[in-house]
């Protein structure tokens, strides 16, 4: 689960990094981001955008996640985990 979850300098982000070190196929990601109700825009093998329940993701392929459109710590945390929970069902099968 994340590790570091911190306010970003650049704007309202909050950019979460997770504990283990991640290799992610974000193209192979994106359906199952789409399929739990998130609105994909930019698809990458380095980067997906994706937008849902009010908040804008950028999710990196080294896991790192940025998100926008939260106000605190504890909600970017609780965010990120829901991301991170699809995440790891997924390479767990």
């Amino acid at each position: 689960m994340p590790k570091v979850v911190k306010p970003c300098a650049a704007g309202d982000y909050y950019k979460v990094t997770p504990d283990e070190k991640m290799d992610l196929n974000l193209r192979e990601l994106a359906p199952l981001l789409e399929k739990a109700g998130y609105r994909l825009g930019l698809v990458s093998g380095v980067m997906i955008a994706f937008v849902g329940k009010g908040k804008e993701f950028s999710l990196f392929s080294n896991g790192k996640l940025m998100i926008k459109g939260i106000d605190s710590t504890k909600e970017a945390l609780k965010a990120a985990e829901e991301i991170y929970n699809l995440i790891i069902s997924r390479i767990k099968h």
